[in-house]
């Protein structure tokens, strides 16, 4: 069940649709809340998302999601 999620999360994040991604990964995280792919793969959607707004030039936006994949993991480089 986990894989299946966090395949559908993966094939959602390469689609764009981020906040379908976000909802996939956090259903694996709320079955095992240690699993590093769920919170992986978290971070780098926020940071995906994070991305697509800012060429947008949604700055304002892009910095929302930067904030949260920062929180989420203080020591991603990205």
């Amino acid at each position: 069940e986990i894989r299946d999620l966090v395949n559908k999360g993966n094939a959602l994040m390469s689609a764009g649709r981020y906040k379908e991604a976000l909802d996939e990964y956090e259903a694996v995280l709320r079955i095992d809340p240690e699993n590093h792919y769920g919170k992986a793969n978290r971070v780098l959607t926020h940071n995906k998302w994070a991305l697509s707004f800012f060429r947008q030039q949604k700055y304002k936006e892009a910095k929302q999601h930067w904030d949260i994949a920062h929180q989420l993991n203080p020591n991603d480089p990205t």
